[in-house]
């Protein structure tokens, strides 16, 4: 991987600054563009390119890394075939040509000004492209600024928690059709003296809030009755400028380049003014400590700006969340019948066709779902497990081993371990690669 060997290099560069003569300058100048190719490629490496726009763009700044250690290696080589030449030399008691600089030293720290400068220029012109930028961040170490920040384009970190969508595939959906019902008869016909009443939904993980929400959002009924829908996944932070930069981003199909909170909100303002809107904000978390002022911030300008009838929705693990945020309604999602997770259970198992086994497999199913205690994404899970296995003492171990640990161990140990991987730096990635290539059980010999 590129990015690994320019960060080995960047990291030997600080001490070839002072050992090699006469290239003090150049090599500064190599070490600060190859920590920004380096910034680049690390920050590709944290996140998956599906853009093939991207992908020519990562595939660009490798061969600028390429390139910048070619001049890195010509430096040193050249430094090491004079500090040999000088040895020979002092042996023969030739030592007067060392005074002088040859002609071949001369051209080679010409050219090696020529190709930096030449990289700099390519990859300045990369940075200021917002058209081949992409989610990439160019990072300046002098003047301590990310060029895509710089540019004023918006990013946010997707890894950092579940990043949620507004579409459901309603036939798949079971035992939810009351709390859908509900939800929808709070938004369309309770009255209420709120200028902007907020409903949360909320209740334990993975019991279904998310699922409820995106019911509710694609509901006919709430479709023709919002004149604009947004859907917005605010995951592990709330802040404010994102989330209406999100809003404009979903009005205008394109990325928000505005930078400033006030300009954001002029915009937000002209397009929601008199408009009757649905905003639901999917997974808001008690993990801010200022939530309260933060809610503040971003709910005043709605409300200064929505027609009657605009409504927010909110799902929730923590009633503290829905107390901060003032609900006007609060709906506690309850778990599911053990009919209805077995329905789950049996969709994933066995496919759209139903149960097609034995009497004694779905006996022993039954039992299995009892132990989801009503959470639907247990019974998903579990019955994604048995869809290849009709044994029964196959299912008799699943009933009789923890069904938490049992689900960890075929699904979230794998997701956790793609999920570090991302996180790793570049080089330590490249390690575990490396390490791969060594059979099970091969003894590695550690060096003297």
């Amino acid at each position: 991987m590129a990015e690994s060997a320019i960060s080995l290099a960047v990291t030997s560069l600080t001490s070839e600054i002072t050992r090699i003569s006469g290239y003090k300058g150049d090599l500064q100048k190599l070490q600060r563009l190859m920590t920004r190719i380096e910034a680049a490629l690390g920050d590709a490496a944290t996140k998956p390119i599906q853009s093939e726009v991207d992908k020519v763009l990562v595939s660009e700044l490798q061969d600028l890394a390429l390139d910048a250690q070619d001049i890195l290696d010509d430096v040193s080589y050249h430094q090491l075939r004079r500090r040999r030449r000088r040895r020979r030399g002092n042996r023969r008691g030739q030592v007067n040509f060392f005074f002088f600089p040859s002609v071949s030293l001369f051209r080679l720290q010409v050219s090696v000004s020529d190709r930096l400068n030449d990289l700099n220029l390519k990859l300045d012109e990369i940075a200021n492209d917002k058209s081949r930028i992409g989610g990439l961040k160019l990072y300046d170490p002098i003047t301590n600024v990310v060029e895509s920040e710089r540019l004023g384009l918006n990013y946010s970190n997707s890894d950092s928690s579940r990043e949620t969508v507004p579409f459901v595939i309603g036939s798949e959906v079971f035992g939810r059709e009351t709390d859908k019902s509900a939800v929808v008869e709070m938004m369309l016909f309770w009255e209420t003296d709120h200028v902007l009443p907020v409903i949360s939904i909320v209740g334990p993980e993975r019991i279904g809030k998310t699922t409820l929400a995106q019911l509710v959002y694609n509901d006919e009924d709430v479709r023709d009755h919002f004149q604009l829908r947004f859907w917005i996944s605010v995951g592990d932070g709330f802040v404010v400028k994102r989330l209406f930069a999100q809003i404009l981003q979903q009005i205008f199909c394109k990325n928000c380049e505005l930078t400033s909170m006030n300009e954001i909100g002029i915009w937000v303002h002209r397009e929601l003014v008199g408009k009757r809107f649905l905003i639901v904000l999917d997974g808001v978390s008690v993990g801010d400590h200022d939530l309260e002022e933060k809610w503040d911030d971003f709910s005043l300008p709605l409300r200064c700006c929505g027609s009657l009838g605009s409504k927010i929705i909110l799902t929730t693990r923590n009633q503290t969340v829905a107390s901060i945020v003032r609900s006007t309604y609060t709906y506690p999602l309850s778990a599911l019948s053990d009919e209805d997770c077995w329905h789950i259970f049996e969709r994933a198992a066995f496919g759209n066709g139903g149960f097609d086994g034995t009497n004694i497999l779905k006996n022993i199913g039954t039992k299995i779902v009892r132990k989801c205690d009503g959470v639907p994404h247990s019974a998903r899970r579990l019955g994604g497990l048995m869809r290849f296995e009709r044994e029964e003492q196959h299912w008799l171990r699943i009933l009789d081993s923890d069904i938490k640990d049992v689900i960890d161990e075929q699904y979230d140990v794998a997701a956790v371990f793609g999920r570090s991987l991302k996180n790793f730096p570049p080089q330590l990635n490249s390690c575990l690669i490396y390490c791969s290539i060594f059979p099970k059980d091969y003894e590695v010999r550690k060096r003297p």
